[in-house]
């Protein structure tokens, strides 16, 4: 099952790869509504292609013309704005926008610094000092971007859809439940069971909401979900009358059965 919210995302991330990579086109500068999630995914996405250079000490970038100085990742570490955080915070907003050229060139990104210069700032400005010293542009050579999620490095939708879902776990039954025909509100009781969100005695006590975490049925064990559902002596019953008409007896419960096996 496709989520049409990420996908969404993937195809307005489409826009600002071709923003940054085709800057000759006409809609190019055509503003674009910011979203938090969709800027945040194209930051750690995108990154500038970075040359060899003279020594394993050198940056070599392109002509800078494209790359952003303090937002792109183009540097060893990668960008400026998440290494040095209070210098980037001192910076004015005309120079948090300033291209790689612009900013290097006189080293205009000193005069942009404005605000209070802490011990702090003082740092991190001795940081991004020492780490320019070893950047080397490239005049007439365009800057190339890459996409981190593809192997070619040119972005592609459903590679950038995958990459949404990085880190995250199946869960059991999740699937199934939804294609079950029952009423709403039935599934909806499940899919809190399968979270462990169900107010159980188990999940009060732990919350401070009451004293004993005891089953009120069973008296013998703590009321978890696990429990109440499968594990407890009358939820068992319950199980058993139901499965025995159909003969399937060999599904019951037992009293160890969690939802998770």
């Amino acid at each position: 099952m496709i989520d049409l919210r990420f996908f969404g995302f993937a195809l307005r991330l489409r826009w600002k790869w071709l923003a940054r990579t085709n800057q000759n086109s006409c809609w190019a500068s055509l503003p674009s509504p910011r979203e938090r999630l969709v800027d945040a995914m194209c930051d750690a996405s995108l990154s500038v292609v970075v040359g060899d250079g003279a020594n394993a000490l050198s940056v070599v970038v392109g002509d800078g013309a494209n790359a952003l100085f303090w937002t792109d990742n183009w540097s060893s570490v990668g960008p400026l704005s998440l290494f040095a955080p209070a210098l980037f915070k001192a910076t004015s907003r005309t120079g948090r926008k300033r291209v790689l050229c612009d900013a290097l060139q006189d080293r205009r990104w000193v005069r942009d610094i404005c605000r209070a210069i802490t011990v702090q700032v003082l740092r991190y400005y001795l940081r991004v000092w020492s780490l320019l010293s070893s950047v080397s542009l490239q005049p007439g050579q365009p800057d190339r971007f890459q996409w981190k999620w593809s192997s070619d490095g040119i972005y592609r939708a459903s590679t950038t859809y995958r990459a949404f879902f990085n880190g995250a776990t199946n869960l059991l039954g999740a699937r199934e439940l939804w294609k079950v025909r029952a009423p709403p509100k039935v599934k909806l009781f499940f899919w809190y069971a399968l979270h462990r969100r169900l107010w159980t005695a188990e999940r009060r006590a732990r919350h401070g909401l009451q004293l004993s975490d005891t089953c009120a049925l069973y008296d013998q064990a703590p009321e978890s979900v696990s429990h109440l559902l499968l594990g407890c002596v009358f939820s068992r019953q319950v199980w058993f009358a139901v499965l025995r008409p159909l003969q399937l007896q060999s599904l019951q419960p037992d009293a160890h059965s969690d939802l998770d096996t």
